[in-house]
């Protein structure tokens, strides 16, 4: 309460919309805020988002059997962006293209790949120095899981690098399963 007799804060009495609020710290890390007569004010750290965030879409796909029903699925989803009052950057916008890069995956009539210029980011990566680099390692190759056949039995042995009270030490076995996830991701099939 050091705000409130410098004048930073002040005692709001005479409204019907405000209510004193306690903040309760829990073990669980969350905050719970409870007002006056004791009740949970509904929105806590953990669920806001729900009630303020704007989302934002970075990628979507239109597509189709044929080429008509691809106008046509085309024209719904241009009508609802009219609709809604969602706004499109056309330079960035690719139309009836037979491949193109969708979330990451190079996706065309062939099936869906992995994104190359990823892949050899990955691939011309150092072996790992700390754990946080195997965990970002991890995350970066677990992405194209799909691709790479017993990804987790490969990955397990660097996965117990992750553990508590484990001592970092990347040695002969975790330097295998590093190269051979990098070689399977080079190698990867068409799904």
């Amino acid at each position: 309460m050091k705000l409130l007799p410098i004048g930073i804060i002040y005692p709001i009495s005479d409204s019907q919309w405000v209510s004193p609020v306690q903040v309760v710290p829990k073990k669980s890390r969350i905050i719970v805020m409870k007002n006056q007569h004791d009740e949970l004010v509904p929105m806590r750290i953990q669920n806001s988002w729900r009630h303020y965030m704007e989302f934002f879409m970075d990628d979507f796909a239109v597509y189709a059997d044929s080429f008509d029903a691809c106008l046509g699925n085309l024209s719904k989803v241009l009508t609802r962006c009219i609709d809604t009052n969602l706004v499109l950057n056309f330079e960035k916008c690719h139309f009836m293209v037979t491949k193109g890069i969708v979330l990451g995956h190079l996706v065309s009539n062939r099936g869906i790949e992995v994104d190359k210029s990823r892949i050899d980011i990955i691939t011309s990566l150092p072996n790992p120095t700390s754990v946080w680099e195997v965990c970002s390692f991890l995350g970066h190759v677990g992405f194209y899981r799909r691709f790479i056949k017993n990804f987790s039995k490969i990955a397990l042995s660097l996965s117990k690098l992750l553990q508590k009270d484990v001592e970092f030490n990347f040695h002969q076995p975790y330097i295998e399963a590093f190269q051979e996830l990098k070689n399977c991701l080079t190698f990867a099939p068409i799904l």
